[in-house]
């Protein structure tokens, strides 16, 4: 676990991209995300991408991993 805990005191989410990862975490899908949200897909993407670059992962099983191990669900 440590491997993937960092310092989450730098990491600053937006609400949209706070909200869509409570979303994942509840095992919504991308497409399920932007009607719940009331975003196009291009917006839930691009949101994802953010989440991505801001917590240094890649994919959503190790963006949701990171998010556990921080304390951010």
């Amino acid at each position: 676990n440590n491997a993937i805990s960092q310092q989450t005191s730098s990491i600053k989410l937006t609400e949209k991209e706070t909200m869509v990862l409570q979303l994942i975490s509840k095992n919504f899908s991308k497409s399920e995300i932007g009607p719940e949200m009331e975003l196009s897909d291009r917006s839930v993407n691009s949101l994802c991408r953010s989440l991505f670059k801001k917590t240094k992962t890649s994919s959503i099983v190790s963006l949701l991993r990171f998010a556990y191990a921080n304390n951010m669900v």
